[in-house]
């Protein structure tokens, strides 16, 4: 005891062993050594959890669902040089050297890719834009960057082949390569409902309803180039088709 007084039930510290009266039994009121050395001890203890406490920690972690797409794509990339083509289009010359003649395809072949990343007017880039930044990105999350490129540039050269060979008139604009997207998407992933006038419907009624428009308006003379559309739309199809084959090789692959 430390401080000499008798007790009938005293109290045995099991940090240092000594023996205390009830005043003095905690080792915080006796300066207990056995207590500090303990301290000393486990501040050099480093706690490793097992596999089994990693789990279910893990488990209890809140779960964020992040987006899937990259920050950079290619369907943002075409955006934006579609929207800095457009401001450029007031420079000498230059819807003349990158817009498609069917005149001039010969002389410059580069205008079959150049043609569709050019834009007539700001509402023409606003609706085609818009087009592009809801379905774009889509159609890029489920078949891959490389693959939308390729079905991007090479639809939009086959939409400029399809109204070279049926017109006489210059064309610019994204639409023959977006009607691709379009097609693709009816074919991948025919659950997607799209509005068209406000007014729901499935992704491929609404193919079919825009396909058989632009087939009506064929050579009405009303400044588009419904022969592109179509083009580029049977491309999509096309590429669907093609995908959506390989896709049941490989059935742990779902859209």
């Amino acid at each position: 005891m430390i401080c000499g007084r008798q007790e009938h039930l005293p109290f045995t510290c099991k940090f240092c062993g000594d023996v205390f009266c009830a005043e003095h039994r905690l080792p915080e009121n006796h300066h207990c050594p056995g207590l500090a050395g303990l301290k000393d001890i486990s501040k050099e203890i480093i706690y490793s959890p097992t596999p089994r406490e990693v789990k279910i920690v893990q488990k209890r972690r809140p779960r964020i669902s992040l987006p899937s797409l990259p920050i950079y794509s290619y369907s943002q990339a075409i955006l934006m040089i579609c929207v800095a083509s457009f401001f450029l289009r007031g420079f000498p010359l230059y819807n003349e050297m990158f817009a498609l003649y069917p005149t001039h395809v010969i002389a410059r072949p580069w205008t079959l890719v150049t043609y569709m990343f050019l834009h007539g007017s700001f509402v023409h880039l606003l609706f085609n834009m818009l087009f592009l930044f809801f379905f774009g990105p889509r159609l890029e999350s489920m078949v891959g960057s490389k693959k939308f490129l390729e079905l991007y540039l090479g639809s939009g050269v086959i939409a400029g082949i399809g109204h070279v060979l049926t017109s006489s008139g210059p064309v610019v604009g994204a639409s023959g390569a977006l009607y691709s997207i379009f097609g693709c998407l009816a074919i991948i992933a025919p659950y997607i409902v799209v509005f068209v006038y406000f007014i729901p419907m499935k992704i491929t009624h609404a193919v079919i309803l825009f396909a058989i428009m632009d087939f009506l308006l064929m050579g009405s003379g009303d400044m588009i180039a419904h022969t592109a559309h179509l083009s580029g739309l049977l491309v999509g199809i096309i590429y669907g088709i093609k995908i959506k084959k390989s896709l049941r090789r490989t059935p742990y692959l779902r859209f």
